[in-house]
């Protein structure tokens, strides 16, 4: 009933508008859906997770959620010395701005921030706190599993959805237009409803303007805390 009562929002925000083209899920993007830039053989996004100590946010660094693998490589393979490798590379996690979250409940406050990592062809391997390093990565934005992952990697929606998503798009002259539909229902986290926005992306994977179209409130928002 609830996956009926989104698709019918869906198509009444004109999300299914003629002209625009659904994103999958990331996680059904393969990783020869993507072209990385010449001289990155590998791309990896890192969660990591953390809490608040005294006035500051302190992450575990020596742990972490694999969240998305792009190998430039067919096979996929990378040999043990260099898996061995990227696993103890330390993250910068300083100033970073890929999908930070914080989430506070009755016992305090837990955070979570994105890290990625790139291994070139001489085996360089490089840690990145910084959207727009990642995207450098992908060179030119023009596929959609990269677009999707621009979209991601900025949290395009701002930590203000709990629920369900979803995105389509166009190409327009240097980039695309993005249509994105969200819905929220845990009032801290952010205003409840479902939302309708308007993305300007463009090659270099920048958001250039993002714009609200539609919001309809709801009447069962939650609190968490």
């Amino acid at each position: 009933m609830k996956k009926l009562i989104m698709i019918m929002l869906l198509m009444s925000f004109g999300l299914y508008a003629q002209g625009f083209i659904p994103l999958k899920p990331l996680g059904e993007y393969k990783s020869s859906d993507y072209n990385l830039k010449d001289e990155v053989e590998y791309l990896e996004i890192r969660r990591y997770f953390g809490e608040a100590k005294s006035v500051q946010e302190v992450y575990n660094e020596t742990t972490y959620q694999k969240e998305i693998a792009i190998h430039a490589k067919s096979d996929g393979f990378l040999d043990e010395n260099i898996s061995t490798n990227l696993k103890v590379i330390k993250p910068n996690l300083k100033d970073s701005d890929i999908r930070k979250h914080k989430m506070c409940r009755f016992m305090g406050c837990n955070f979570r921030i994105d890290a990625a990592v790139a291994l070139f062809a001489d085996k360089n391997i490089i840690s990145l706190n910084k959207v727009s390093d990642a995207t450098v990565m992908l060179g030119k934005i023009d596929t959609p599993a990269e677009l999707k992952l621009v979209l991601w990697l900025n949290d395009s929606n701002k930590n203000l959805t709990d629920h369900k998503h979803s995105e389509s798009y166009k190409r327009v002259k240097n980039g695309y237009e993005v249509i994105s539909v969200h819905e929220n229902s845990v009032m801290n986290i952010g205003e409840c409803g479902v939302f309708k926005h308007k993305l300007l992306v463009n090659e270099k994977g920048e958001i250039e303007k993002k714009i609200l179209l539609e919001h309809v409130k709801k009447d069962d928002c939650i609190v968490a805390d």
